[in-house]
């Protein structure tokens, strides 16, 4: 059965056929369990039919998620990709690993989730599309295998779809790897991919009008330049190019798990779906991420699927993605490092109930000077309510969706330090505003502009 996503401005690729045929000719003996995680880019929780049923039809990401675990109040450790994907490794907040600012990059002390497990025996590979994970950060050296994946058509126009590869060729690359990995029974492995839709530059709707295209690259030059002064009609155009580019992750994600159904990896291996944060649409008026830590920009999908599926349960508990790398550490029956503070949640999995925690939000200053559209730099959420603090110090309390009907409200530093010290946290705000920055190479410049982090 031939890959194929069928999502416009995609290319079809019939090799899956190849990739789901090789795989299956692989069997092993009993071994330590597997894992693929994946790793959408830019992804709100809100924009999957399975959270929100007001929301455009998901079928993929629904079918995993009635299969799954899902961690219903998930949240990102940060707003944006660099930060995020840093706690998703190290098991650590941006405070603690510092690798959060535009020239950071991980040191070679520092212990990772691919770390652990090459050492346990496993094989580990990370494909990503996105340049800034794959510019020199040192997060794809950490695996055994790995690679950027380009658009063959980019031409360095960071308001074009070409700008980045897309899903089907990232999974492409991905499964190549696999089928080579599964012949060496017994063996098990950690697979990431990371995926670009719907990041911005954002796609046309299925059956747009004739003029879409150009409007839509029209929007979305504006949006990477951060001229956000948007009429109705236009932000209308945006949500819609943006759901657009959610169907057609949608859609490579259905061919992608049929694959992994035909070849048996669904059967052996945990699939791990989450993303690195969301997207702001205007909320706040800001668009794209990283200035805010506002609920859409944060609170993101997370599912965990069993070996051979699962029953659909859901857990109401707030978790982070600072508690992923232990999870599944414990999974696979290793102790996590002592420098790893995030907290398994594989109790959940077994059916268990999960005792709360605070879950902490970060959003390190990026640069020398400060960037006049960041909001926020400190989140807590609570099981009630979500506590935001400002680069002034101010600090505003949001209650939690659908439990209370109070507006924000605001708060001063001392009703904070009191809040967080009954949980055995402090805030600090030297850790947001102090860090000692290097200034990115002009490929990571390069990156950073296309990615829409720099004018």
């Amino acid at each position: 059965m031939a890959y194929k996503a069928g999502v416009v401005g995609r290319p079809h690729l019939p090799r899956f056929l190849v990739f789901a045929a090789a795989l299956l000719l692989a069997c092993g003996a009993p071994r330590p369990p597997s894992f693929v995680v994946l790793l959408v880019d830019t992804l709100r929780l809100d924009r999957l039919h399975f959270a929100a049923p007001g929301a455009p039809q998901t079928p993929a990401f629904d079918r995993l998620r009635a299969e799954s675990v899902w961690f219903e109040r998930a949240y990102a450790n940060s707003s944006w990709t660099l930060p995020s994907v840093a706690s998703l490794l190290l098991a650590q907040l941006p405070s603690e690993h510092r690798v959060a600012s535009w020239g950071a990059r991980l040191a070679s002390d520092q212990v990772t989730l691919p770390d652990v497990l090459r050492s346990a025996g496993y094989r580990t590979a990370m494909f990503t599309a996105n340049r800034i994970i794959a510019g020199g950060r040192g997060f794809v050296g950490r695996f055994d295998a790995g690679a950027l994946v380009e658009d063959p058509e980019f031409s360095g126009e960071l308001h074009t779809e070409a700008a980045f590869a897309s899903a089907e060729a990232v999974a492409e690359r991905s499964l190549d790897w696999l089928a080579g990995v599964r012949e060496q029974r017994g063996t098990p492995y950690l697979l990431l991919l990371h995926f670009m839709e719907p990041h911005a530059p954002y796609p046309c709707p299925r059956a747009a009008d004739a003029d879409c295209s150009e409007v839509v690259e029209a929007l979305n030059q504006r949006l990477l330049g951060f001229d956000w002064d948007f009429p109705a009609a236009d932000r209308a155009r945006i949500d819609a190019s943006y759901d657009a580019g959610v169907a057609q992750m949608d859609a490579a994600l259905a061919a992608l798990l049929e694959t992994l159904a035909v070849s048996g990896v669904l059967n052996e291996a945990w699939l791990v779906l989450l993303a690195d944060h969301g997207e702001l649409l205007g909320e706040d008026d800001l668009y794209l991420h990283g200035r805010s830590l506002a609920e859409p920009l944060v609170r993101v999908p997370l599912l965990f699927r069993p070996p051979g599926g699962g029953r659909g349960a859901r857990v109401d508990t707030p978790v982070s993605l600072v508690g992923v790398a232990p999870t599944l550490l414990e999974l696979a029956g290793r102790p996590a490092p002592a420098a790893f503070r995030g907290r398994s949640f594989a109790a959940a999995l077994r059916g268990e109930a999960l005792a709360p925690e605070p879950v902490v939000v970060e959003l390190p200053q990026v640069r020398p000077t400060p960037d006049p559209r960041r909001r926020h730099v400190y989140a807590l959420v609570d099981a009630e309510e979500t506590w935001l603090v400002a680069p002034d110090g101010s600090v505003e309390r949001r209650a939690r969706a659908g439990r209370r009907t109070a507006a924000p409200r605001s708060a001063d530093r001392a009703a904070l330090d009191a809040h967080l010290s009954a949980r055995g946290l402090a805030f600090d705000p030297a850790a947001y505003s102090g860090a000692e920055f290097e200034e990115p190479s002009q490929e990571m410049l390069d990156a950073l502009q296309r990615l829409g982090y720099v004018e």
